[in-house]
This record gives C-alpha cells, sequence and structure tokens, in this order.
C-alpha cells in the first residue's frame, strides 16, 4: 500500500507478519527543494554530491550547462534517454529510470537555482 505524506512517498512493506513503513526519497512535487533531493538520489553518484562532478560524469555547474547553452528540454531530453559522450571523455550518459518528468523538471528547477547562486564554471574541454 502506498501514501503520500507531505510530498514524499512512502510505502508499508509487509515484514514477517508486521508492517514496515519505508521513506522512499521520492517527492512528488517540483520545487528546486524537491529537486535537491531527488539530485542526490538519482545524480550525485555520476555528477557529485557538491554538483563539482566526478570520475564519472561533468559537473552540473560547467558553463556548457548553463542556461544560455542548453535548454532544460534538452535536460529532460538526456535523463529521459540518456546521451552519447560528447565534451568529454566520462562516456554515454544513461538514461535515469525511476523519474518523472514532472520530478527531472524539479531537478532543473534545483540545479538552475544553484547556478544562478554559485555561478558557472568556465566549459574546459580535455586536451
Amino acid at each position: 500500500r502506498s501514501f503520500h505524506v507531505t510530498g514524499v512517498q512512502t510505502c508499508a512493506l509487509p515484514i514477517f507478519g508486521g508492517v514496515l513503513s519505508a521513506c522512499l526519497a521520492q517527492p512528488d512535487g517540483t520545487s528546486a527543494d524537491d529537486g535537491a533531493v531527488l539530485y542526490r538520489s538519482f545524480c550525485a553518484l555520476c555528477h557529485g554530491a557538491d554538483l563539482e562532478g566526478t570520475t564519472r560524469g561533468p559537473s552540473p555547474l560547467s558553463s556548457i550547462y548553463g542556461i544560455d547553452s542548453l535548454a532544460d528540454s534538452a535536460i529532460v531530453a538526456a535523463v529521459t534517454n540518456g546521451k552519447p559522450q560528447q565534451h568529454w571523455s566520462f562516456g554515454p550518459m544513461p538514461p535515469v529510470a525511476g523519474l518523472t518528468t514532472p520530478q527531472v523538471e524539479a531537478i532543473i528547477a534545483f540545479l538552475r537555482a544553484e547556478q544562478a547562486t554559485r555561478g558557472l564554471t568556465p566549459y574546459r574541454a580535455e586536451p
């Protein structure tokens, strides 16, 4: 059985004849706060909890991902469908399963807010 509490989906799971409530940490809203939670769950492993990138993926604070360079719809498409390797040698971005379009839009709202607050770093192509 599934139910919602303050925008977070929770589930009751049967365990050895009892019930365990588990928070899935998947907000169903579209705010930047919801996006921050979703980013940590779905994006941080590759793009960094600090948004600085990792050895698996680039920083979303790179100017190449700024609103003037990359439309929100392109981010939705990349998350939904995956994206071939382009600017760096991290390899292709696989599609991210388990996110609805409103949840991806919440992640984008979070990223855009962070880009506006923290600024963008210049794009540096690999040698």
